[in-house]
């Protein structure tokens, strides 16, 4: 059960209103899991390939971010295990 003590935010008091399994669906309704996925993304993306674009234009800005993108896109695919049904 959610106290009110006068300083809970809106947020906490939306996540009550759910009731025992609240939390879970409150990440559902706004999508938090997907937020996650982004900002973790994000985080892989400036931490491998840094934070600044070094071209100038904004074309080449363009490509050099998609060159950035793929070089990560690889490395990932690079580290993903390959999985396989195993039918007993």
């Amino acid at each position: 059960m959610c106290a009110d003590t006068g300083q809970v935010v809106v947020s906490a008091k939306r996540i009550c209103e759910f009731g025992v399994d609240g939390r879970a669906k409150w990440k559902k309704e706004v999508g938090y899991h997907r937020r996650s996925r982004v900002e973790a993304f994000m985080h892989r993306y400036k931490t491998i390939v840094g934070e600044k674009l070094m071209s100038r234009r904004s074309a080449t800005q363009t490509t050099e971010a998609m060159i950035k993108l793929h070089v990560l896109n690889q490395m990932m695919e690079l580290g993903m295990p390959k999985s396989y049904r195993v039918i007993a």
